[in-house]
């Protein structure tokens, strides 16, 4: 599980900077406005990634499509007072949503 937690790309990340996340993962993050940040809103996103990735050793992980930006910071900084079972737990079940997400909108099209 903790391996698959660790495949997926930081919000917001260098990734999504370059262009270099698969089309639904941008999709995803512009749904959740992560695509239109401040340089505040950003450098806040960013710092509590690698917070979250140096505590836990696998990015944060929550489902965008269900999340806005106020939300996901929430989110991270409430997740980070977990404990690393927790989180491997936490984040299976939000890699759940996306994966649900996901299949609906290949079996809709």
């Amino acid at each position: 599980k903790e391996k698959i937690l660790q495949l997926h790309p930081d919000l917001a990340g260098k990734l999504a900077d370059l262009g270099k996340l698969s089309s639904e993962s941008t999709e995803e993050q512009k749904s959740a406005g992560l695509d239109k940040l401040s340089t505040e809103d950003k450098s806040n996103l960013t710092k509590f990634n690698e917070m979250y990735k140096e505590k836990f050793g696998f990015p944060f992980v929550i489902c965008v499509k269900e999340n806005k930006f106020v939300a996901i910071l929430n989110s991270i900084e409430h997740r980070l007072n977990n404990d690393k079972n927790q989180e491997v737990a936490t984040g299976t079940e939000e890699v759940k949503k996306i994966s649900r997400i996901r299949i609906f909108q290949i079996v809709k099209h």
